[in-house]
């Protein structure tokens, strides 16, 4: 009923915005759109939080081993981006000196938590953590984790503009997500970070042939570097340019 609401909405407006290309497709298919009237404005990073930070004075902070090898999650725990697949492999072997430390909650916690009891490599959830203080758990990190679970979206695509994957690049750390949707253009298969598909077995391969922490450093400082995602203020000032046009054109057939 949602959906259709919001179709109806979409067809009755002078001027549609989605975050990504992908999403344009798909509204446009979907909710029977013409493709100029969608404008796509990504979402922005707010660069005074994400951004490149030291590592040793956040795993003091943090009480983190100096040598460990450190993945991190952070986000909501639910099927659009399940670590079971990552978990799972896990199992087969971890890295060595490797934690994982999870930060987020959701409904798929407690399945996280069993499995987690049978991985050799220590598992720790944060639980829910305050949005101004998860730049401190990525920059702790050695690599950042965004396993999204394409089937469940639209067309088998990741079609929205992912947040998390933007801001781990911004703060300066290898990003590992999939192979889908916006995520492509964000991530530099092994110069930024990792391109795999969430699959147990893939998992398993990129354990098991784990890049060092040198490795990680450098292509995390590249990240940092290189990173092509707008701030917030571009982003609200694409709005303002639309809405402006639109008031614009209002007026002009209003004479």
């Amino acid at each position: 009923t949602a959906r259709a609401w919001a179709g109806r909405c979409a067809r009755s407006a002078s001027r549609v915005i989605v975050e990504t290309e992908e999403l344009k497709v798909l509204v446009a298919r979907g909710w029977r759109i013409r493709e100029e009237k969608i404008e796509v404005v990504g979402l922005g990073v707010d660069r005074a939080l994400f951004r490149p930070r030291d590592r040793e004075e956040a795993r003091a902070r943090l009480g983190i081993r100096k040598d460990a090898v450190v993945l991190l999650y952070s986000g909501v725990l639910d099927r659009t981006h399940t670590l079971v697949p990552f978990l799972t492999a896990l199992r087969e072997g971890a890295p060595r000196g490797a934690e994982v430390h999870i930060a987020g909650d959701g409904s798929l916690r407690e399945t996280y938590e069993r499995i987690a009891r049978e991985v050799s490599a220590p598992v720790v959830f944060h639980g829910r953590v305050p949005h101004a203080a998860m730049p401190e758990y990525i920059a702790a990190a050695d690599l950042c984790l965004a396993p999204y679970d394409a089937s469940v979206f639209p067309g088998g695509e990741v079609v929205y503009s992912t947040l998390k994957v933007p801001e781990y690049l911004a703060s300066g750390r290898a990003v590992a997500s999939v192979p889908s949707g916006n995520i492509r253009r964000l991530i530099r298969d092994d110069e930024t970070g990792f391109l795999l598909e969430n699959t147990v077995g893939d998992w398993v391969r990129f354990l098991s042939d784990f890049p060092t922490r040198e490795r990680l450093r450098e292509m995390g400082e590249r990240a940092g570097r290189s990173v092509a995602v707008p701030g917030w203020e571009e982003t609200a000032l694409r709005y303002l340019a639309i809405c402006e046009e639109e008031v614009r054109l209002a007026a002009g057939r209003s004479r």
